[in-house]
């Protein structure tokens, strides 16, 4: 062997031992940021979350770089002793959480996964996570807050007071296409205010209680192009003029006068974009004079359905509970 080769076989030796000697990453939290990056590119919410949770230096690197998500909807639903997020994404995955009250705790539970957080608030190790969710820079389909009509005052406060907070606290507001509140009458302007008004195009409203509150006209509501209003306690005041500027419109009135229905009648169906009305209605007098509205009557039971086929294919239906 000459020297040659001789010199050539200890450089080998040499850099075979450095690269067994060479110390790597002991656990994930040492690996590079631009790795660490590559990573969260590939990484869903629920595994974001439990990632945030490992260490401080994951936390702060998470939090910086404010990774965008696979999201369409969001679903919150509180109760008095549990609270649950239900996310899709837009390829229809569906992932739910469940913060339970434990007594020793709070019981977390995702999928076929449980843990159990010693001497943790549930509606806190909840609100920790939402909190990161929602300060994210994406737009969703669908958002859908609600609580339970037993739910515990100040659990339902508490709850409320933090959303708004952690809503206020972004930079820009938050993008929503489709908002559905399930609340007490004076809870859901608070919420509705804190959405971005040019993105929202549909609002679902269900009150939990017959409080009279003040209704409040903001930009979200101007600006949105639907108004569905469900369950039996969800009544609205008139001045009729708030609700004429939706396409689709489902909404019950305490009291609705006939000059109340030729103006919404002749508003809808002179706008192009009018789609269909259904109008619930309780007045203490019976409503006469139903053919000014210039359609078909057909009592039904105790109800009176006004049917407009004269104009488009959109029909407008009317109904009096007597």
């Amino acid at each position: 062997m000459d020297g040659s080769e001789a010199s050539i076989e200890k450089w080998e030796d040499i850099k075979s031992e450095n690269l067994l000697n060479k110390k790597g990453p002991k656990n994930i939290s040492q690996l590079d940021d631009l790795v660490k990056e590559i990573l969260f590119m590939h990484t869903d919410w629920r595994s974001m979350l439990a990632l945030r949770n490992t260490c401080d230096s994951f936390r702060r690197f998470i939090d910086e770089k404010q990774p965008i998500f696979d999201l369409s909807e969001v679903e919150i639903d509180l109760c008095d002793t549990h609270v649950q997020i239900v996310c899709k994404t837009h390829s229809k995955k569906i992932d739910r959480v469940k913060f339970t009250k434990h007594e020793n705790g709070c019981l977390v539970v995702e999928q076929e996964r449980i843990s159990l957080l010693a001497n943790a608030n549930f509606l806190d190790t909840f609100l920790q996570g939402f909190k990161f969710i929602l300060m994210q820079n994406f737009a969703l389909q669908k958002l859908k807050i609600g609580y339970r009509s037993y739910s515990p005052d100040h659990v339902a406060a508490k709850f409320l007071n933090e959303l708004e907070t952690i809503l206020k606290a972004r930079k820009t507001k938050l993008k929503v296409n489709w908002l559905s509140l399930k609340t007490k009458k004076k809870d859901y302007h608070r919420i509705l205010s804190l959405v971005a008004s040019a993105s929202l195009k549909r609002i679902e409203l269900d009150f939990l209680d017959e409080e009279s509150v003040e209704q409040r006209i903001s930009e979200q509501w101007k600006s949105a192009e639907e108004l569905i209003s469900t369950g039996f306690l969800t009544r609205f005041q008139t001045p009729i003029d708030d609700f004429l500027h939706f396409s689709r419109l489902e909404a019950h009135f305490s009291e609705v006068y006939l000059h109340d229905l030729r103006k919404m009648k002749d508003t809808y169906l002179k706008s192009p974009n009018f789609q269909e009305a259904f109008i619930r209605y309780e007045n203490t007098r019976r409503l006469t004079g139903m053919d000014v509205l210039a359609g078909n009557v057909r009592p039904t039971g105790d109800s009176q359905h006004v049917v407009p086929n004269f104009l488009f294919s959109q029909s407008m239906s009317l109904c009096s509970r007597q």
